[in-house]
């Protein structure tokens, strides 16, 4: 008889050709250096987006920061008007009250002068008075005696 062959399997053992494999880790090197590349791109756009973002952020904060000293300056301003404009009141009020005492003391001193002139007048009239009738009784006297 004659005798089997025994037949083994083989098993197939991957064969991956230098060339073959030389074009596979070509592709997938090429493939991870544009995955690579598109990464640091996109992390680019980020960091630009991002740094637009921070110098948009920093532009509304000065913007407000100016528009918090604007008004600190227009209330300043206001508070500076208003106590200038009090002093000019006070002072115009200081005047008024000295232009008032000032005729009050023209218009007492006039009066106490007319009151002077009144009672020099009167005293002058009564003087002639009592001149006159102290004449008029010498006069009597003097016809009573002749």
């Amino acid at each position: 008889m004659k005798k089997k062959k025994k037949h083994q399997k083989k098993t197939k053992k991957s064969k991956i050709s230098f060339h073959r494999l030389a074009k596979i880790t070509s592709r997938s090197l090429s493939k991870a250096y544009e995955g690579f590349k598109n990464k640091q791109k996109i992390n680019k756009l980020k960091k630009i987006k991002l740094k637009k973002r921070e110098e948009a952020r920093g532009i509304t904060k000065e913007k407000k920061e100016l528009k918090l000293r604007e008004e600190q300056i227009n209330k300043d301003q206001e508070e500076q008007r208003q106590k200038e404009q009090e002093e000019l009141r006070m002072r115009k009020e200081k005047i008024r009250l000295k232009t008032e005492e000032q005729r009050l003391k023209t218009e007492e001193q006039r009066r106490k002068n007319e009151e002077e002139q009144k009672l020099k007048d009167k005293g002058e009239q009564n003087l002639k008075v009592e001149l006159t009738s102290r004449l008029e009784a010498f006069k009597i006297n003097k016809t009573k005696k002749n």
